[in-house]
């Protein structure tokens, strides 16, 4: 009798134990399981198993006592580290959300994308751009080159139209500039050759390029080193951005040539005359007008 006393004794113990347990995680909003429910089911269970061990006739009072301390201890130890983890460590932990004004960043800008071939656009801003659009910014997106490298430069151009018509933007501008994708082993790449030296694209090509109806920038320029910067210069002081997204360097070819394109125009053209002054972002590495650099945390 004094054995079932003694048992029912620590299962009601085990009982208030588990209703501390769920105030403390309701408490640091589960900080250490994330997800509620499952660590609410596991100490109730365990703590339901050890306390109908506890009520069993016939098991020795000793035995009963320090079985029923068994979920004692677990649970504390689980509630001490989440206590530990949340208050002691958060500040390294814990992901903080950048908020920011979302109208005031992404509203009433022009904003031109200039990457190398058409796909690289959404993967310079295509979890970015939708927000400028739906705040009314005006999008303009360059294709230095058309994508030609294995002759289906027309085919990509025409789905680089269709992508962007798609997400709103009009299809006047999308700007292809109609330079070559790559280029000949026997000559160097555009942007390693002298400045009017005429260098012949991967499939042969050595002058721009567009489609009958989306003709290129400057359709039937030869491709030379002046002829592509002095593109690029003349169609940021046309359009005149308030946002320029460039990619940045990588092992690419173009890609790398398209990211020291624009350092060249801006140095040349831009920083020592700043004309314009546009946000100027290689991926995530944004540089102020003038000599200021800084790294910053994704927009949005």
């Amino acid at each position: 009798m004094k054995s079932d006393l003694l048992g029912f004794f620590f299962m009601l113990i085990n009982v208030l134990l588990a209703f501390e347990y769920v105030f403390f995680l309701n408490l640091i909003d589960a900080y250490l399981f994330r997800t509620r429910r499952r660590s609410i089911c596991f100490p109730i269970a365990l703590i339901v198993v050890f306390a109908l061990f506890s009520l069993l006739p016939g098991n020795d009072c000793k035995m009963k006592f320090v079985i029923s301390l068994i979920p004692l201890i677990i649970v504390s130890l689980v509630v001490g580290l989440s206590y530990v983890l949340h208050t002691g460590f958060r500040k390294y932990c814990d992901y903080k959300t950048i908020r920011c004004d979302s109208e005031k960043i992404f509203s009433e800008k022009k904003v031109m994308i200039i990457v190398p071939h058409e796909d690289d656009d959404m993967c310079l801003v295509g979890g970015m751009v939708e927000k400028y659009i739906e705040n009314g910014s005006e999008i303009f997106t360059v294709f230095v080159t058309n994508g030609d490298y294995d002759d289906i430069g027309e085919t990509r151009i025409n789905e680089a139209i269709a992508c962007w018509k798609y997400l709103g933007v009009p299809e006047q501008n999308i700007i292809f500039l109609g330079y070559g994708d790559r280029w000949s082993t026997e000559a160097p790449h555009i942007y390693n050759a002298a400045a009017d030296e005429v260098v012949k694209s991967a499939v042969g090509r050595t002058e721009t390029y567009g489609t009958d109806s989306r003709p290129a920038y400057h359709n039937g320029t030869s491709y030379t080193f002046n002829h592509c910067s002095h593109d690029l210069m003349q169609l940021i002081l046309e359009k005149r951005p308030d946002v320029l997204f460039i990619c940045d360097y990588d092992s690419h070819p173009d890609h790398k040539a398209v990211s020291l394109f624009s350092e060249y125009v801006w140095e040349k053209y831009f920083r020592l005359l700043p004309i314009i002054s546009p946000l100027y972002i290689k991926d995530m590495l944004i540089q102020q007008p003038g000599l200021q650099l800084m790294i910053t945390a994704p927009l949005i």
